[in-house]
């Protein structure tokens, strides 16, 4: 973890403030030595072998943390409310009997009042002392991070509370690309059932089964009545809102003024690193091209020889580029505002036949430089060689009815195949363009 990981507001912890995101996997799956599967018996019937969590939750019904629904299920992937937890809580920690009762507003008892009663005596951070509706809301990932870290070590900020998860491997996180560690654990999602019970068996794992927290503890030996110290638990929730939030934005400030540095030395090196030839307008800055993407060089400049690179440089300047984990689109400009766009993405077109990738390669204006410049990128990034007799023969090609596919999704009029991975259409009248259509994963031919 980057020491740049900082701290957010925790006010975004109340349930009825936050909308739940997509759950992660990386808290889901267990890898412990023990054979507590071999050694229990399975009562509930939604919880097969194949679930990550079968292990943690067999564990967790014998020792009385959880326990299932009457029709013999235990709905893994239901969300988790709070009250459920505050159960979980209590009986993971074997907390001692409650100190007095918390008053209810509707007057009634409920199944949940006697964990919030020892929770309570506790002040653990959660929401549903005072708020009773609360109590069956799906609970907070940061909610969860809180109340365990404050009971197990007596941390007292979300930011230290996930710390302590990571430290003892109960967790890993959600979103690994995050730089800030609330938005790395994913701290306003939902969690799971089964999520939440793997929270507490990779607990005993690391051995932490009993309340260390001194806070807590001298919470419990307080003289303060039960109602004051809900309220304090609660109010812990709010910690960093009153703690943290200046330094919060100090340091997201200070994130991305390093990003920026780092971004506008990497801007200069590529410029000056002659690799490429740039665009006066990407080189200012010029509107619509403030940000450039160097990945998309970096990936280009492994498929394309020296040569290849060498031609493009006298003819053409680099005038846009943009890319992802799976694809890049590159726009060369030569000084007749023709174009040359190379282009490399996932292929959502028929990919039973034409496979999961192609590549794109266009070049406008129909002159001798731009059909060179088409033929030695498409055979560098094909591995075969395209030339430019072959792009001058198109059109006799295309009047001749020569060489023409009749592949599903193709102009049959007007695109010409050589083997079976690599296409060419087009227009070959004045200005016209030309494009190589390339399909790397292709094994047959319709």
């Amino acid at each position: 973890m980057r020491n740049k990981i900082k701290l957010s507001m925790c006010s975004a912890l109340l349930v009825s403030s936050l909308v739940g995101g997509t759950l992660g996997t990386s808290d889901v799956v267990v890898h412990a030595s023990s054979h507590v599967a071999q050694q229990i018996g399975n009562p509930f019937k939604d919880v097969s072998k194949k679930d990550a969590a079968y292990e943690a939750i067999l564990w967790a019904s014998k020792e009385g943390i959880v326990s299932g629904y009457k029709d013999g299920t235990f709905k893994p992937n239901d969300k988790v409310t709070e009250a459920q937890f505050a159960k979980m809580l209590v009986n993971y920690f074997k907390l001692d009997a409650a100190k007095g009762t918390l008053m209810r507003n509707s007057g009634e008892r409920h199944w949940a009042d006697d964990f919030y009663d020892k929770l309570a005596s506790y002040s653990v951070p959660l929401n549903g002392y005072v708020n009773e509706v609360q109590r069956f809301e799906p609970v907070k990932r940061g909610v969860v991070a809180e109340a365990l870290a404050y009971l197990a070590k007596d941390e007292m900020t979300l930011k230290d509370s996930i710390q302590f998860l990571y430290d003892n491997k109960v967790s890993s996180g959600q979103n690994p690309t995050e730089k800030l560690i609330e938005q790395h654990f994913g701290y306003a999602n939902h969690v799971t059932r089964s999520q939440v019970v793997i929270f507490f068996y990779k607990l005993h794992l690391a051995n932490i089964r009993s309340v260390q927290g001194k806070q807590a503890l001298s919470q419990y030996a307080s003289s303060e009545d039960i109602e004051k110290l809900a309220k304090q638990g609660t109010a812990y929730l709010f910690y960093l809102l009153t703690k943290g939030s200046i330094h919060v934005d100090l340091e997201r400030a200070a994130i991305r003024q390093e990003e920026t540095e780092d971004y506008n030395k990497r801007y200069k090196a590529l410029f000056e690193s002659g690799t490429f030839k740039f665009a006066e307008r990407v080189k200012n800055k010029s509107a619509g091209h403030e940000l450039f993407d160097f990945k998309a060089l970096d990936k280009l400049e492994k498929e394309l020889t020296p040569e290849t690179i060498q031609y493009l440089n006298q003819h053409y300047v680099v005038d846009g580029a943009t890319s992802g984990d799976d694809h890049y689109l590159i726009f060369f400009v030569d000084k007749n505002n023709h174009y040359l766009t190379i282009t490399y993405s996932p292929n959502d077109f028929y990919p039973v036949l034409y496979g999961k990738r192609d590549y794109r390669i266009t070049a406008t204006g129909n002159t001798p430089t731009t059909k060179q410049a088409l033929a030695m990128v498409a055979s560098d990034i094909t591995g075969t060689k395209r030339t430019l007799a072959e792009i001058n023969s198109y059109q006799t090609w295309i009047d001749k009815k020569q060489n023409l596919t009749h592949e599903y999704g193709f102009d049959d009029k007007r695109t010409v195949r050589f083997g079976m991975k690599i296409y060419l259409s087009g227009f070959s009248y004045e200005g016209g363009d030309f494009t190589f259509v390339y399909f790397p994963d292709k094994t047959r031919n319709e």
